[in-house]
């Protein structure tokens, strides 16, 4: 068809058309440039490797259904040449650049560089936040926006889920511990143990040994903020500075 050849079809637009299943058993070369390479179906036979090279010696990839290689630095999904043995460019604010998935990949770990205006590392679980490392160097679990170079955030709703766990490995009498927020007042902080070896220190009235108020009052040893403290240090509403009870 002019200067175009067909092979299995009588029209085609392109200077090289095969209509079927093509063989070499040679060398397939590119002179100077090699521009884009697509196809439908593209394997190699059972067993075999499929090379991608410069030259008859000059390998830059090897994919077999073993075992695959590749020479160089790669770059995927950019514009520029890739500066590290592996690139991923993110094109899309917001999105996932790696996913770590199961056999049906309903389940999985994104990793993802934010954007170019943050650059912000995070990794998520099956698209819900969980732990972002911030360009600032701060580190969030939980938030992705970190007030501090370590913030850990506990959503609403989640009151009896402890915030930091600090757990033993000793044995008996040995208790586990947790820092807290919100445990029985608005606003409070609390230091809670496990009733159990090896147990969970949840964040409850009953397990915490020390908690702060909002308002700068201390209660130690399970003390109730209803009055009945331990230790009380500037309770301006009782209007006392120190009390032990």
């Amino acid at each position: 068809n002019g200067t175009n050849v067909g092979i299995g079809n009588t029209n085609t637009s392109y200077t090289l058309d095969v209509t079927g299943t093509g063989r070499f058993t040679g060398n397939l070369n590119a002179a100077a440039f090699l521009g884009n390479l697509y196809t439908n179906t593209w394997y190699a036979g059972s067993g075999s490797t499929l090379s991608l090279r410069t030259a008859a010696s000059g390998v830059i990839a090897d994919f077999s259904p073993t075992n695959s290689n590749i020479l160089g630095f790669v770059g995927i999904n950019g514009s520029t040449a890739s500066g590290a043995a592996l690139s991923v460019y993110d094109q899309t604010s917001g999105s996932e650049q790696l996913r770590l998935c199961n056999s049906t990949g309903s389940g999985y770990w994104g990793i993802g560089r934010e954007n170019n205006i943050t650059g912000n590392l995070y990794f998520n679980s099956g698209g819900s936040l969980k732990v972002v490392f911030a360009a600032s160097g701060n580190v969030g679990i939980g938030t992705s926006s970190p007030l501090g170079r370590f913030d850990v955030y506990r959503a609403a709703g989640l009151s009896g889920t402890a915030a930091i766990v600090i757990s033993s490995g000793e044995s008996s009498p040995a208790r586990n511990w947790s820092l807290n927020t919100e445990v029985v007042d608005a606003g409070d902080f609390a230091i809670c143990v496990s009733t159990t070896t090896g147990g969970t220190p949840s964040p409850t009235g009953a397990n915490a040994k020390l908690r702060i108020l909002s308002d700068g009052t201390l209660l130690i040893g399970g003390a109730s903020s209803a009055g009945a403290y331990n230790l009380s240090l500037g309770n301006a509403t009782a209007n006392t500075y120190y009390q032990v009870r």
